[in-house]
C-alpha cells in the first residue's frame, strides 16, 4: 500500500489546498517531539560510535517516506540506503565479493566504499534475513512483549539469533 501516493491522490481529488508535502512537514515537526527511538537505540548507537565501529540503516519502502521518518526520527544524519527489495539478505549478498564485503558509499560516514570482513546485520522482519550470504551475523530484534506484527513473522535461517529488544542485541554483541 503506497500511502503517500493514495494520500496525493485523495488531497487533489478532493480539491484541498493541503499538498502531501504540508503533512510531511507537520509529520516530521510533531514527531521530533516525540522520542520515537526504539529502547536502547541511543545506547547501541553510543557503543558504536564509542568503539568506532561502522554502522548504517537499510530501510524498506517507498524513498519519500522513508526519508521523512529518518528525519523525523533524527536519524537522516546516519549513513543509510533505502531499499524496495524486502529480501535484504538479497540486497547484501550484492555487496559480496570473495571473501569480503563491499559496503556501499552511501552506507559510510565519509561516502567511500568499505572493505570488511563481516556484516553484523540487525532487523526486526524475518523475511529480511532471507538470502543473507555467509559472512552476516543475522540479529532478529523481537518486541520484548513477544508481540510479533504480521509483517516481522516468518522462518528465520539458522544463522540468524533472536533477541529480545535492542537491549538483548547489545547483551549478545558487547
Amino acid at each position: 500500500f503506497d500511502t503517500i501516493s493514495f494520500m496525493r491522490k485523495s488531497l487533489k481529488d478532493r480539491g484541498s489546498p493541503i499538498s502531501w508535502l504540508d503533512i510531511q512537514k507537520r509529520f516530521v515537526e510533531q514527531v521530533k517531539k516525540e522520542d520515537v527511538h526504539q529502547p536502547y537505540a541511543n545506547e547501541l548507537l553510543a557503543i558504536l560510535d564509542a568503539r568506532q565501529i561502522p554502522y548504517g540503516i537499510v530501510t524498506y519502502g517507498g524513498e519519500t517516506w522513508q526519508l521523512a521518518k529518518l528525519e523525523a526520527a533524527g536519524f537522516l544524519s546516519i549513513p543509510h540506503v533505502i531499499t524496495n527489495i524486502k529480501e535484504k539478505g538479497e540486497l547484501v549478498s550484492g555487496w559480496r565479493h570473495e571473501d569480503r564485503f563491499i559496503i556501499p558509499p552511501a552506507l559510510t560516514k565519509d561516502f567511500q566504499p568499505l572493505v570488511v570482513g563481516k556484516i553484523i546485520f540487525l532487523d526486526d522482519k524475518a523475511v529480511s534475513f532471507q538470502d543473507m550470504p555467509d559472512g552476516v551475523t543475522g540479529v532478529h530484534i523481537q518486541d520484548p512483549s513477544g508481540k510479533v506484527l504480521p509483517s516481522q513473522a516468518g522462518t528465520l535461517p539458522p544463522n540468524v539469533t533472536s533477541v529480545a529488544g535492542l537491549k538483548g542485541a547489545i547483551d549478545l554483541l558487547f
